[in-house]
């Protein structure tokens, strides 16, 4: 449980089994390979040999796999196929994958088929809004039957055209009318934005015509296209829409029968995902006209077998190297089956460095704890743990999303534990139940009441429980910082920078005691003197140890005061775990609320039972839903700014070997 150690590997093999050995290695999955370039920064090697790879090759495999995506996505939207909740990649033996790949070029035509069918829905899509738009624009002069194109006489002109609505179109009618001694207006239809019309000019009146119509905002509209009425026009247009129509579905159709072949395409697809990974890792490698060299990382614990089993299979040679104390080395993470549930959340932080120890096994208690105190219902505990419980049961779920629900189920087992604890069952339901049932107000009630206490009534008992619990976690905090310098061999810095921080620390909590809300100051007077004790001998053994590292007299001895600023730190972080009563009290007190409301018609009628059903179920998933979420974010919040800063770098890189990153098949090999 621990950060996986790392070898070094360094590989010299011939390039006519280059293929055959990257093949071999995806298989293994244990092999990260670096860049040589930088591995190496003697570049001495530049005297005989090259870097391998082709960018272009690497381009065009990446624009391959973007089209057999595209099919894909095309094929999910047209081809119906029934999916779970959570789907599962599919697993093929290597033989039946190898037979796929051999008949790539098959594949190939099919996706191909997709993609023109695509290019042609898109196409007739266009046309189809066009169309559309035009008869949406042409519905406005539906009562116009004549024809609607521009047309004019030797003495006349026509023309259609709009003004806004604002215009009193009776009294413009009458003034153009009025002006023009030959002329003619007339409304076609009007809309809440414009008035459709319709004018013949005199051409002698042409030019003052025009100029009454700008008055009013006119804007002349022209159907150049078209040809015939109105009536005509639309009707063709249905026409038109009705056969695009037709096209589509049978396009939909050729794609949806295509569909059979979506197994194989995701083969297909999954294929060209791990040649561009060969063909990418290939830029890190160095070659000769016969031969090629790699350098990289592996697991410390399948070195030799991964040594042995390349050096049986091919003519090269593989050496294994530990790396030195400083260097920098890939983290890989091996957990057990409990802690493992918590890497997603440390890995969202950053990942620790090679000298650090990994937070997790620590980490994952106390998340879980504080997400239980937050979220604080045993109900909600009781469907978190069952949905998640269900899935890992149901489902073969990818590694992260397993991991996560896997943190989720003990989340909820915590939460039916602290509302055990605390007596939340869907807030105060069953109380408010038994009320009902037995005629005992639900303060008399003692059903499935609280097994310690109700925070609600005893506020500052809980706020006290809950800034211990930031104290132990802060604690803890420091405990691993010290773990880290002693794996660092720093024993001295461990006394200085760890010892004298809890004496400092243990004191000024001590000696603020009778400050806690519920503490009499009395009860408390004998910790009191010791913390004030242990405060001022804290104070003084950092002021003499905390600016070793300045130079000169004055430099140290204001680096050892400016550290007790520190003080400040610790007391800023313990208030923020007041957020375990807070959110815990919110989702008591939401709940509570849920269910007077849907108790307020009286559950004593059928309409006023079906009501509180209603409200239940509706108002208790808000009220999950919400509340969960603020559980998940602040718990994480609580690790990452308070827990972590107190001892951790992280900073680490991720291990990432050269494997089969699939995304629909696993390679059973």
């Amino acid at each position: 449980m621990a950060i996986v150690s790392m070898n070094k590997i360094t590989l010299v093999g011939l390039n006519a089994q280059k293929e055959a050995i990257f093949e071999t290695l995806m298989q293994l999955g244990v092999v990260e390979i670096v860049d040589y370039s930088k591995a190496d920064s003697s570049n001495e090697w530049e005297e005989f040999a090259e870097k391998d790879g082709s960018e272009s090759e690497l381009i065009r495999t990446e624009t391959q796999i973007s089209e057999v995506a595209s099919a894909l996505e095309c094929l999910s939207r047209y081809y119906s196929e029934k999916k779970g909740l959570f789907a599962s990649k599919k697993t093929i033996s290597n033989q039946d994958y190898q037979k796929t790949i051999s008949e790539s070029s098959g594949t190939s035509e099919i996706v191909k088929q997709i993609r023109g069918f695509e290019e042609k829905l898109i196409s007739l899509r266009t046309e189809e809004n066009r169309l559309k738009t035009l008869q949406v624009s042409l519905e406005a002069w539906k009562g116009f039957d004549a024809d609607i194109e521009k047309r004019a006489t030797g003495k006349t002109t026509t023309a259609i055209g709009v003004i806004p609505a604002t215009i009193d179109i009776e009294e413009f009618q009458g003034a153009f009318l009025e002006e023009l001694e030959y002329g003619y207006l007339e409304l076609i239809n009007s809309d809440k934005d414009q008035h459709y019309i319709f004018t013949i000019i005199h051409n002698q009146f042409e030019q003052k015509a025009m100029e009454l119509l700008k008055q009013k905002a006119y804007s002349q509209v022209t159907f150049k296209e078209l040809k015939g009425t109105v009536s005509e026009n639309l009707q063709l247009l249905e026409v038109k829409i009705s056969h695009i129509n037709k096209q589509r579905e049978e396009l939909e159709k050729k794609i949806s029968d295509l569909g059979k072949h979506k197994d194989q395409i995701e083969v297909f697809y999954d294929s060209l995902v791990m040649l561009k990974d060969r063909k990418a890792v290939l830029k890190s490698i160095i070659k000769t006209r016969k031969a090629f060299m790699l350098k990289g990382w592996l697991p410390e614990n399948t070195s030799e077998a991964v040594k042995t089993h390349l050096s049986n299979t091919y003519e090269c040679m593989v050496d294994i190297e530990k790396p030195s104390e400083d260097e920098e080395m890939p983290i890989l993470l091996d957990n057990n089956k409990i802690v493992e549930a918590m890497e997603p959340i440390t890995e969202m932080y950053s990942l620790p460095n090679h000298k650090e120890i990994d937070p997790n096994i620590v980490t994952i208690p106390f998340f879980v704890i504080f997400f239980g105190l937050m979220l604080s219902d045993a109900g909600y505990g009781l469907i978190l743990a069952a949905f998640t419980g269900i899935v890992l049961w149901k489902f073969d779920l990818a590694e992260g999303t397993k991991r996560f629900m896997k943190l989720m189920f003990f989340c909820g087992l915590s939460t039916v534990f602290w509302g055990a604890m605390f007596g939340g069952w869907f807030g105060n339901v069953i109380p408010m139940l038994d009320e009902v049932i037995t005629g005992k107000t639900v303060g008399q009630s003692r059903l499935f009441g609280p097994i310690w206490f109700n925070p609600i009534d005893q506020t500052e008992r809980m706020l006290r429980y809950a800034l211990i619990f930031g104290v132990i976690h802060l604690y803890a905090g420091l405990a691993i910082r010290g773990i880290n310098l002693i794996k660092q061999k720093k024993y001295i810095d461990v006394v200085f920078d760890v010892l004298i921080w809890y004496v400092f620390f243990t004191g000024f909590a001590l000696y603020v005691l009778p400050y806690v809300p519920g503490i009499e100051a009395q009860e408390v007077a004998g910790a009191v003197e010791l913390g004030k004790n242990l405060f001022l001998v804290g104070a003084a053994l950092l002021i003499l140890t905390q600016g070793r590292a300045k130079k000169g007299i004055i430099g140290k001895l204001f680096g050892g005061i400016s550290s007790l600023y520190n003080i400040i730190g610790f007391m800023s972080d313990t208030l923020s775990y007041s957020r375990l009563l807070a959110l815990g009290i919110a989702t008591s007190i939401i709940a509570n609320i849920v269910n007077q409301m849907g108790s307020m018609i009286g559950l004593n009628k059928v309409h006023g039972v079906i009501v509180f059903i209603i409200v239940f179920i509706g108002g208790h998933m808000f009220n999950f839903a919400i509340n969960a979420l603020g559980a998940y974010v602040h718990s994480s919040r609580l690790q990452y700014i308070e827990f972590f800063s107190k001892f951790y770098n992280g900073g680490g890189v991720a291990f990432k070997p050269l494997k089969q990153n699939t995304k629909y098949i696993k390679i059973k090999n």
